[in-house]
């Protein structure tokens, strides 16, 4: 229910811009956690370049620009995390990362 809502409540106050929220399937966090980021981030970086193809054949969109704001719950959080770290860690290797504006975590337990 909390990404359908909240994509909502952010269509209605920011009614300028194109709002999706989309969920990543359940993983296990058993095993190597570097699997888990990799496999995340591979994810993230395919739904991102789909938006930003079709952003270019929308001529009602001037930016052509997808922003990524990451919610995580529990080990989510850290996910998202760690995703931000090996995107920070490899900037010089890693072309046209996802653009991440930020990440909300709850109930995480950062240590």
């Amino acid at each position: 229910e909390l990404p359908e809502h909240l994509q909502f409540f952010l269509k209605e106050t920011r009614s300028n811009l194109d709002i999706e929220s989309i969920v990543y399937p359940t993983y296990n966090t058993k095993g190597d956690f570097k699997v888990v980021v990799n496999e995340f981030c591979e994810w993230l970086e395919i739904i991102v370049k789909e938006r930003e193809d079709e952003i270019k054949f929308d001529y009602r969109n001037d930016s052509g620009q997808v922003l990524v704001c990451l919610f995580g719950h529990s080990m989510g959080g850290i996910l998202g995390a760690d995703a931000i770290l090996k995107y920070r860690i490899n900037s010089s290797v890693i072309q046209n990362p996802p653009k991440i504006i930020g990440l909300i975590g709850f109930d995480t337990p950062y240590y």
